[in-house]
């Protein structure tokens, strides 16, 4: 109901409702986000009525609040609408955060498929091709747009100068040339410059063409159902694109991100092969980059900065190893990290192996335990050889379950190995490194409520705990035991 106040302004009754109803669970937001919203003081329709983008960018100041705003912004605007509120455009703005001074460009190739294999090409050929130099450029763009709403002078350059830095045979200015307003050259030009700009229409033009039906005005009684129908409408339209699109994939990314929280909910009635039909995505070579977007929605955990807590974790643990480790068979193992025929991959995957050898099996029903050896070999499968049918009888010579996930390394010695995979009923991701086969590994049995096999369980619940924060999370004795001792390590 509107009310008119002494100064002439109109506006809604100032309490939100506060059951179940609450429009900003109708909203589709977070509980993280709902209690950020209430903290910072968004208790009225009126604060609704008047709050602009910079104010909305601030409450949502965190990446782990990206899903939460884009729903936000959407919805907002869907309200506004339905109630003939002219206020400034909010849905297409992108929350702010400086990133140019922390930005590593080294650091970010290596966090995805497409970088690494970039990072290979140059090595072995000392050039980038028109591929790469796209490939690189999406990557750098779509870092930069989760921080930035905007590409200055600055954050350009930055990146041109990494660029070059990283790959010597490139040149600056094809990646970016400032503009130049007293010369007549009004925008800046360059890949990147490009790139962002015709992203950003993208962005802008998504969410217009969704936006394009004006809904009937309604009363305050018929609000609520209203927004909801509102969204329910984006979000379905962001679910038909995703079944028939597969790429570019900066818009699966931008369209998966708007239907997390609905095909999340969705998914509790499902079982797994339901899921994986109806969401076909999950099996493309990248698809394990959506399992992590959804783990970031389901959990209301941030992105973690997974590289640089495993080099932390590399050097805590093998420490840690190196003094409490009995197992002989074990410390032999250990001495194999470090050595001229042991790869970087396989000295992660000693060092993982080795976490059984501290945190040993839980003993069993019926006074039954497995030894350290049975846990290492459920914990990570090593096979020289990766052909399919190879994989299926390691699993079943070690009792393996087929119906949970399962970490395979591969290659002619477990001191060289080449090949990563994860696979779980119908997914198969094959990953550039030991290191992202793991993060892979615990983002498919969170997303998908799989519980670690009893054997290893310890070891995984460990480093579950070490590298994703997720509330109301209770981890055996002997886990929290061995987080403690790493942190008191890292405090030195």
């Amino acid at each position: 109901m509107m009310d008119e106040s002494e100064d002439g302004v109109e506006h809604m009754e100032m309490d939100l409702p506060q059951s179940e109803s609450d429009i900003f669970c109708k909203w589709g937001l977070s509980p993280a986000a709902i209690d950020r919203l209430l903290h910072c003081g968004i208790t009225s329709y009126q604060h609704l009525h008047f709050i602009d983008s910079p104010t909305i960018s601030k409450i949502f100041n965190e990446d782990s609040f990206l899903g939460d705003s884009i729903m936000f912004r959407m919805n907002l605007e869907a309200w506004r609408r339905a109630n003939k509120v002219d206020c400034e455009e909010i849905v297409s703005d992108f929350p702010t955060n400086s990133i140019t001074r922390s930005f590593s460009l080294e650091a970010t190739l290596k966090g995805s498929l497409k970088g690494q294999n970039i990072l290979k090409d140059f090595v072995q050929f000392q050039i980038l091709s028109g591929t790469n130099q796209s490939d690189l450029v999406e990557i750098i763009v779509e870092t930069h747009l989760l921080h930035e709403k905007t590409l200055g002078r600055e954050a350009g350059m930055e990146y041109a100068k990494q660029i070059v830095h990283l790959f010597p045979s490139e040149n600056t200015k094809t990646y970016y040339v400032p503009s130049k307003p007293k010369e007549g050259v009004k925008n800046p030009k360059g890949k990147i410059a490009s790139k962002v700009k015709n992203t950003k229409s993208k962005y802008k033009s998504l969410f217009k063409k969704r936006c394009e039906v004006e809904p009937e005005p309604v009363s305050e009684e018929q609000l609520n159902s209203s927004c909801n129908a509102d969204i329910s409408d984006i979000v379905e339209a962001s679910k038909h694109w995703l079944q028939e699109h597969s790429e570019p994939w900066d818009e699966v990314t931008l369209n998966w991100k708007i239907t997390s929280a609905s095909r999340i909910q969705g998914m509790a009635y499902m079982d797994i092969n339901e899921i994986l039909e109806s969401w076909t995505l999950y099996k493309h070579q990248e698809g394990y980059s959506l399992v992590a977007i959804d783990v970031q929605a389901k959990f209301s955990i941030e992105e973690s900065e997974f590289s640089s807590k495993f080099e932390e974790l590399r050097q805590q643990l093998l420490s840690i190893l190196n003094e409490d480790m009995k197992d002989k068979s074990s410390r032999k193992l250990l001495e194999k990290i470090g050595q001229p025929l042991t790869n970087k991959d396989s000295a992660d995957f000693i060092l993982i192996r080795c976490i059984n050898a501290i945190l040993r099996p839980p003993r069993q029903a019926r006074n039954k335990l497995f030894s350290i050896k049975d846990a290492q070999d459920a914990m990570v499968v090593y096979t020289n050889c990766n052909a399919e049918d190879a994989l299926k009888k390691r699993m079943k010579d070690l009792g393996l379950s087929s119906t949970a996930p399962v970490l395979f390394v591969i290659g002619e010695e477990y001191t060289n190995l080449t090949e990563f995979k994860v696979i779980y009923e119908s997914l198969s991701y094959t990953l550039p490194s030991m290191e992202m086969a793991i993060k892979v590994f615990i983002e498919v049995s969170l997303l998908f409520e799989k519980e670690y096999c009893i054997k290893c369980s310890l070891a995984w619940q460990f480093l579950q705990a070490y590298f994703f924060s997720i509330n109301n999370r209770t981890y055996d004795v002997h886990v929290s035991n061995l987080i403690t001792k790493i942190e008191k390590i890292r405090a030195k």
